[in-house]
């Protein structure tokens, strides 16, 4: 039990000193925590049952699980705000409770956004057309049953990298696609950590109200401009390379709006198709 509670330290710690606080993290204190809380459940039952003080072992109980459901609270019925931007939700979410309405929407035939995608692609392409999808959404690729071209499939750190990374990873992308064009791209418009900025586009967007967008359908001169005014409007809101990083994914949306059409659209989702050349 010694190495089970030391377990849950190591793992805990290795999240207090993480920059980030994704949910994922704190998945490897379960296994040592269960266990460890166990063990303690036990040896506090065995103190009830064995105590003449009943009374004081009985608050003492009453007083953990009202600690324990005081942490737990939010896992359980979710969060309004933000704890990354401080911006509020709206409504209370990313609790258990509307996981369980997921899955019964679910199971009541109900599907997300995400899956309409993976379906249109599965059912407009072959076993052997490649897919890509711009962001963190690995669950297209399953659902649409497509392989990427290139070995990099997934991105979460656009925000983060450097402007020097983020055009390497251009050059490796367009590398990848310039051997095996996909047939379909998904932008999947995701806000990456840090969440307090509008996601980099592979098609110029006009950003309307956080969700809201319209593709930006234009010639060249229009394009140009719009991204004259939204690299300004990214240069006031932020001082971070912000500005940079869109600069140099314009090889990646130039490839895209040359190559590709926008077909789809679900809520967030974009899907492009290769043109027929």
């Amino acid at each position: 039990m010694l190495l089970f509670g030391v377990w849950w330290i190591l793992d805990a710690a290795f999240v207090w000193i993480s920059p980030r606080g994704y949910e994922q993290y704190y998945l490897p204190l379960n296994a040592s925590a269960a266990m460890t809380g166990g063990y303690i459940f036990a040896l506090y039952a065995e103190k009830f049952r064995n105590s003449k003080n009943k009374i004081g072992w009985a608050i003492t109980g009453a007083v953990g699980l009202i600690v324990m459901l005081s942490m737990g609270w939010h896992i359980v019925f979710g969060i309004e705000v933000s704890p990354f931007s401080g911006q509020r939700y709206g409504e209370r979410s990313r609790g258990y409770v509307q996981r369980w309405e997921e899955v019964r929407q679910f199971r009541l035939g109900a599907k997300m956004q995400w899956q309409d995608a993976g379906d249109y692609i599965r059912e407009h392409s072959k076993a052997d057309d490649g897919i890509y999808v711009w962001g963190w959404f690995p669950g297209i690729y399953l659902r649409a049953e497509r392989f990427c071209p290139s070995p990099l499939a997934f991105e979460s750190m656009m925000h983060t990298r450097s402007p020097e990374d983020m055009s390497k990873l251009m050059d490796d992308l367009l590398t990848a696609f310039n051997k095996k064009q996909p047939k379909f791209l998904v932008d999947s418009r995701k806000y990456e950590f840090p969440y307090n900025r509008p996601p980099l586009p592979l098609w110029p967007t006009m950003i309307k109200n956080r969700g809201d967008f319209q593709l930006i359908q234009g010639n060249d001169e229009q394009v140009a401009q719009f991204d004259d005014a939204y690299t300004k409007s990214l240069a006031e809101q932020f001082k971070d390379g912000e500005v940079e990083r869109y600069t140099a994914m314009k090889p990646l949306r130039d490839f895209v709006m040359q190559n590709y059409t926008p077909v789809k659209i679900y809520g967030q989702f974009v899907v492009f198709k290769l043109r027929n050349k």
